[in-house]
């Protein structure tokens, strides 16, 4: 809750004064509507609950949400779930993150909390009270910044618990920086310092996190055990940069092994699929979704070829899959010694030719892109893609900058 909240859409609405109290509530059959947990004076946590417990199938989705569009035109709670979660379950939950309800400047907040309150804390007592109170396995399921939380929580969770994301940030300080920077500077004002040089912002949020105790990285033994999630579906679209960004660091610190059609197993119900159903940071489909939200739920079927499904689904690329990583550094001397590269001024594009031999853009994430370079200025004038030949809108382009792909 903040001052802006707005709980006549949710139905019901009960304050608890402590994670017992939730309990108690969540075991009668009339548990429906939103719950609230205190935080500070001002915000609380909020959880809605649809369905009646008395209904829950082998497992109970509980969704966490991602980024909030045109955010400051809203007002929380912001759950995730409508529309997926009455086609998988009877019942089901979300949790809305508070950091995002109390600050109309900040759409996403990846659930890690803010000054003067505890909400991981919170966030787990209410996934204990769910679990406890229904005697039901939970899946936490969320895409982007609330695939990120769900597999925080599911490892951090001492209760049966599993894993259902998509496109996933795993790092945040790999993410967008605007949005880190308004969540940060929202949520640790103290410890805040306003647009350091480019080469120090890292360092600098790193060290904020380090002081305000929270956890912005899943990417490391020390904070993360995706072994402590008792079953992980992580689905990733072959042609969004968290592919390289995040889903191979994840998969890279915690012993995800290669095994062909873009899966990469630390068992076959811990996985990480690459699979093609969109531009860039599309979401999952949502027929997609519920196909592999509702066969996970009944966890008789092992991730891995649930996860298969999905990739070589009619409404994916499979052919995609040959976009997966691969460590092509062993060509690169050859490519960057014999490649060309031919300007068109006329049509504002670049046409690079590659030496016989090389992979084809695309193979294994191969990608090119065209900077423009004037003094000590730099920009990117065309995105990586997977292509040879990159145009860029000529008005974009300074007046004698020389091009680099």
């Amino acid at each position: 809750m903040s001052a802006a909240s707005s709980y006549e859409r949710w139905g019901r609405l009960r304050t608890h004064a402590d994670a017992d109290s939730l309990r108690r509530a969540l075991v009668s059959e009339d548990a429906g509507g939103v719950h609230q947990l205190g935080l500070t004076a001002d915000v609380s946590l909020d959880l809605l609950v649809q369905g009646s417990p008395a209904q829950a199938p082998a497992a109970i989705p509980v969704f966490f949400n991602g980024n909030v569009p045109a955010r400051e035109e809203k007002s929380g709670p912001f759950f995730s779930g409508g529309r997926v979660g009455p086609a998988v379950s009877p019942v089901f939950a979300a949790v809305s993150d508070p950091s995002v309800d109390r600050d109309p400047q900040v759409s996403l907040g990846w659930y890690t909390g803010f000054h003067g309150a505890e909400v991981t804390e919170a966030v787990l007592d209410a996934l204990r009270a769910l679990s406890d109170a229904w005697q039901r396995e939970l899946v936490l399921v969320g895409g982007s910044g609330g695939g990120f939380a769900a597999m925080r929580f599911a490892a951090l969770l001492d209760r049966p618990v599993s894993a259902l994301v998509w496109n996933p940030q795993t790092d945040i300080l790999r993410y967008n920086r605007t949005f880190v920077d308004a969540y940060l500077r929202s949520a640790f004002p103290e410890l805040f310092t306003e647009d350091p040089p480019a080469d120090e912002w890292l360092p600098q949020r790193s060290e904020l996190g380090a002081i305000a105790g929270i956890d912005l990285s899943l990417t490391t033994t020390e904070s993360h055990d995706p072994s402590r999630i008792d079953r992980l579906l992580y689905l990733q679209n072959v042609d969004d940069w968290h592919l390289s960004a995040h889903a191979m660091p994840y998969a890279l610190a915690h012993g995800f092994q290669d095994i062909g059609t873009g899966s990469r197993i630390a068992g076959p119900d811990h996985v990480i699929q690459a699979a093609s159903w969109g531009a860039g940071h599309a979401p999952l489909t949502h027929d997609l979704l519920v196909s592999a939200l509702a066969e996970f739920l009944q966890g008789e079927t092992p991730a891995l070829e649930i996860a298969r499904r999905t990739a070589l689904d009619a409404s994916c690329d499979a052919a995609a899959l040959v976009r997966m990583p691969k460590d092509l550094r062993s060509l690169a001397p050859g490519m960057l010694t014999d490649a060309k590269a031919a300007h068109d001024p006329s049509a504002s594009a670049v046409a690079i030719e590659l030496p016989d031999g090389a992979p084809e853009p695309g193979y294994g994430g191969l990608r090119f892109g065209l900077t423009q370079v004037l003094g000590d200025k730099r920009g990117q004038l065309a995105w990586f893609q997977h292509t040879l030949r990159l145009e860029y809108a000529p008005e974009a382009r300074w007046s004698g900058s020389e091009l680099v792909v």
